[in-house]
């Protein structure tokens, strides 16, 4: 949270009923404080509970999962140190740096685009040592990730839909949202793909997951 408040003159987040702003709005309000937020955080971490049968539990190791915030609180502790990191070696290895200017992430889901295996050398530098990274496909020129299947042919980002419930032998249903959800992660990916075409020698895709 220290983080987030860093070079802002900021006292706290207003929070109104069309959002949450930096700046005091004109209409009422509510702020809050960098103190209560990180008192809020302290809460929803520290007391998260989940009932199995008749039994109740308390998770005590990494972020409640499943609640509302939990995602937000993933993406902002990735990238407290993915920013340190990136600041850091800018200025001491900018040709490393723009290695890694097509690694991309997800919440816990990333994808290296010719990286020249710079993410893969440098994840160790960049996260905590608790954090296990799992490398997701075998071949570096195929890959699923997210909502698209991947595949490089003739030196072209080729893409087709993936819905991971292909994958079981049961039937699951369709939601519409998560449908329109899919096909806007689509387009965003594949604006990515033909950027990351031009000038590159030898085309690759990695693909991780946080385990």
């Amino acid at each position: 949270m220290d983080f987030v408040f860093k070079g802002g003159i900021s006292k706290g987040v207003y929070v109104t009923d069309r959002g949450a702003f930096w700046k005091m709005p004109s209409k009422d309000h509510r702020m809050y404080s960098k103190q209560s937020i990180k008192a809020v955080f302290d809460f929803v971490i520290d007391n998260a509970f989940f009932q199995v049968g008749s039994k109740m539990f308390r998770q005590i190791i990494g972020i409640p999962m499943g609640s509302d915030p939990a995602p937000f609180i993933a993406n902002l502790f990735l990238y407290v140190y993915e920013n340190r990191y990136m600041e850091k070696l800018k200025k001491s290895d900018l040709a490393r740096a723009r290695n890694l200017r097509h690694v991309f992430r997800f919440i816990d889901d990333l994808i290296s685009l010719n990286d020249n295996d710079e993410f893969l050398r440098s994840f160790k530098e960049i996260y905590p040592s608790q954090m296990v990274l799992k490398l997701e496909n075998q071949i570096n020129t195929e890959s699923s990730y997210l909502d698209l299947d991947l595949k490089i042919e003739d030196r072209i980002f080729n893409s087709r839909l993936y819905d991971k419930r292909d994958a079981f032998i049961f039937l699951l249903s369709v939601c519409l949202i998560r449908a329109v959800t899919c096909l806007i992660k689509c387009f965003i990916l594949q604006s990515v793909l033909k950027y990351c075409v031009f000038g590159v020698p030898h085309l690759t895709i990695l693909t991780y997951l946080w385990n």
